[in-house]
Protein backbone atom coordinates (compact mmCIF):
# COMPACT_ATOMS: atom_id res chain seq x y z
CA UNK A 1 0.00 0.00 0.00
CA UNK A 2 1.24 3.48 -0.50
CA UNK A 3 1.53 6.45 1.83
CA UNK A 4 -1.66 8.21 0.65
CA UNK A 5 -3.47 4.94 0.54
CA UNK A 6 -2.78 3.98 4.43
CA UNK A 7 -3.14 7.74 5.42
CA UNK A 8 -6.77 7.38 3.76
CA UNK A 9 -8.13 4.44 5.18
CA UNK A 10 -11.52 4.07 7.72
CA UNK A 11 -14.22 1.23 7.88
CA UNK A 12 -15.60 0.71 5.47
CA UNK A 13 -19.27 1.99 5.75
CA UNK A 14 -21.11 -0.61 3.60
CA UNK A 15 -20.34 -3.99 1.86
CA UNK A 16 -18.61 -1.98 -1.59
CA UNK A 17 -17.06 1.24 0.17
CA UNK A 18 -14.24 1.75 0.63
CA UNK A 19 -12.14 0.76 3.81
CA UNK A 20 -11.55 -2.21 6.17
CA UNK A 21 -14.57 -4.51 6.34
CA UNK A 22 -14.27 -6.87 8.99
CA UNK A 23 -17.23 -8.66 8.34
CA UNK A 24 -15.76 -9.31 5.14
CA UNK A 25 -11.85 -9.68 6.03
CA UNK A 26 -11.05 -7.52 3.28
CA UNK A 27 -9.79 -4.19 2.87
CA UNK A 28 -11.11 -1.70 -0.08
CA UNK A 29 -8.71 0.39 -1.66
CA UNK A 30 -10.34 2.87 -3.54
CA UNK A 31 -9.12 6.18 -2.25
CA UNK A 32 -6.36 8.23 -0.91
CA UNK A 33 -5.40 11.31 1.23
CA UNK A 34 -4.00 13.73 -0.80
CA UNK A 35 -3.51 17.47 0.62
CA UNK A 36 -5.81 16.76 3.35
CA UNK A 37 -8.60 15.44 1.60
CA UNK A 38 -9.55 11.87 0.40
CA UNK A 39 -9.72 11.43 -3.79
CA UNK A 40 -10.34 8.44 -5.42
CA UNK A 41 -7.91 6.44 -6.85
CA UNK A 42 -7.89 7.26 -10.77
CA UNK A 43 -6.38 3.93 -12.27
CA UNK A 44 -8.41 1.11 -12.04
CA UNK A 45 -5.42 -1.10 -11.41
CA UNK A 46 -4.73 1.27 -8.22
CA UNK A 47 -8.47 0.22 -6.99
CA UNK A 48 -8.10 -3.55 -5.19
CA UNK A 49 -8.63 -5.29 -2.47
CA UNK A 50 -6.77 -6.74 0.20
CA UNK A 51 -7.98 -9.98 1.77
CA UNK A 52 -7.18 -10.10 5.62
CA UNK A 53 -6.21 -13.21 7.78
CA UNK A 54 -8.27 -14.31 10.30
CA UNK A 55 -5.77 -12.91 13.05
CA UNK A 56 -5.67 -9.86 11.52
CA UNK A 57 -8.92 -9.13 11.68
CA UNK A 58 -9.81 -10.32 15.24
CA UNK A 59 -6.49 -7.72 16.56
CA UNK A 60 -8.84 -5.02 14.28
CA UNK A 61 -12.05 -6.03 16.10
CA UNK A 62 -10.34 -5.16 19.51
CA UNK A 63 -8.99 -2.07 18.56
CA UNK A 64 -12.24 -0.94 17.16
CA UNK A 65 -14.10 -2.41 20.33
CA UNK A 66 -11.38 -0.37 21.98
CA UNK A 67 -11.78 2.82 20.16
CA UNK A 68 -16.25 3.12 20.40
CA UNK A 69 -15.71 2.39 23.93
CA UNK A 70 -13.31 5.44 24.44
CA UNK A 71 -15.40 7.69 22.84
CA UNK A 72 -18.65 6.41 24.72
CA UNK A 73 -16.38 7.56 27.64
CA UNK A 74 -15.53 10.56 26.41
CA UNK A 75 -11.72 9.85 26.22
CA UNK A 76 -9.28 11.28 23.16
CA UNK A 77 -7.07 8.00 22.51
CA UNK A 78 -7.58 4.55 23.68
CA UNK A 79 -4.77 5.13 25.66
CA UNK A 80 -6.18 7.04 28.38
CA UNK A 81 -9.12 4.42 28.34
CA UNK A 82 -6.64 1.49 28.85
CA UNK A 83 -4.48 3.60 31.60
CA UNK A 84 -8.02 4.07 33.96
CA UNK A 85 -9.61 0.95 33.14
CA UNK A 86 -6.73 -2.47 32.64
CA UNK A 87 -6.87 -2.76 36.10
CA UNK A 88 -10.47 -3.94 36.28
CA UNK A 89 -10.75 -7.76 37.36
CA UNK A 90 -13.66 -10.03 36.43
CA UNK A 91 -14.96 -9.79 39.76
CA UNK A 92 -14.73 -5.64 39.84
CA UNK A 93 -16.71 -5.76 36.70
CA UNK A 94 -19.26 -8.31 38.51
CA UNK A 95 -19.51 -5.63 41.06
CA UNK A 96 -20.36 -2.96 38.55
CA UNK A 97 -22.56 -4.81 36.70
CA UNK A 98 -25.29 -5.66 39.05
CA UNK A 99 -26.53 -2.44 39.91
CA UNK A 100 -26.32 -0.91 36.04
CA UNK A 101 -28.10 -4.22 35.44
CA UNK A 102 -30.60 -3.02 37.76
CA UNK A 103 -30.66 0.42 36.84
CA UNK A 104 -30.90 -0.26 32.76
CA UNK A 105 -32.77 -3.13 32.14
CA UNK A 106 -34.61 -3.86 35.61
CA UNK A 107 -32.89 -7.20 36.31
CA UNK A 108 -33.58 -8.68 39.32
CA UNK A 109 -31.04 -9.26 42.41
CA UNK A 110 -29.43 -12.16 41.49
CA UNK A 111 -25.51 -12.81 41.02
CA UNK A 112 -24.28 -12.02 36.99
CA UNK A 113 -21.68 -14.31 35.85
CA UNK A 114 -17.90 -12.55 35.14
CA UNK A 115 -18.96 -13.10 31.11
CA UNK A 116 -22.05 -11.43 31.53
CA UNK A 117 -20.92 -8.38 33.64
CA UNK A 118 -18.02 -8.19 30.77
CA UNK A 119 -20.80 -7.42 28.06
CA UNK A 120 -23.10 -5.56 30.37
CA UNK A 121 -20.34 -3.21 31.47
CA UNK A 122 -19.62 -2.33 27.86
CA UNK A 123 -23.07 -1.77 27.03
CA UNK A 124 -23.68 1.84 25.34
CA UNK A 125 -25.49 3.92 28.15
CA UNK A 126 -25.63 7.33 25.67
CA UNK A 127 -29.53 7.66 25.94
CA UNK A 128 -30.67 4.92 27.87
CA UNK A 129 -32.89 5.47 30.69
CA UNK A 130 -31.52 6.04 34.62
CA UNK A 131 -34.02 4.96 36.86
CA UNK A 132 -32.75 4.06 40.54
CA UNK A 133 -33.81 1.10 41.97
Amino acid sequence: MREGEILGLRWADDETGPGLDLDRAEVRILEQLQHGKLSPLKRGASRRVLHLRPWVVDLLRDYRENELVSRMLGHSSISITADTYEHWTDEGRVDVAQPLGRALIGEPRQSISADSAAVLVQLPLMGAPMTPQ
